[in-house]
């Protein structure tokens, strides 16, 4: 009886926290992207850089200049039903929430691409609190 009181209690809170994950994001809500500064010699030949304020190299390129076979291995190995579940992967909460119970820790797993876009845009924590 304890058991299906913590499965009730944990599928509750993977669902109350993952509502907000469900409403669109469009693209005015997006911040723009930290960008690396680059410094160009009069021909236009590359001096050097200097990185973004995260420290890395960052150069925003839009979605049509990234190869289809990139996106389908991020697909594939970060959210493979990403086409499928429109932003929350019921199945994959469900299995680490269980996973928690289970162990009584953070087993991770879960997030899709749309929630982790969501986290990195609303500077959630990560975990099921992220979700």
């Amino acid at each position: 009886m304890r058991r299906a009181a913590l499965w009730t209690a944990a599928v509750l809170v993977c669902a109350a926290v993952a509502v907000p994950a469900s409403l669109p994001i469009g693209a005015a809500d997006l911040s723009a992207p930290a960008t690396s500064t680059a410094f160009l010699d009069r021909s236009g030949g590359g001096l050097g850089t200097v990185s973004s304020s995260g420290g890395q190299h960052v150069r925003p390129v839009e979605l049509s200049a990234v190869s289809p076979a990139f996106v389908s291995a991020i697909v594939a190995s970060e959210d493979r039903r990403f086409y499928s579940h429109g932003g929350i992967d019921w199945p994959a909460l469900a299995r680490a929430a269980w996973r928690a119970v289970e162990c009584g820790c953070d087993a991770g797993g879960a997030s899709t691409i749309t929630m982790q876009l969501a986290r990195r845009r609303f500077d959630l924590p990560g975990g099921i609190r992220g979700k």
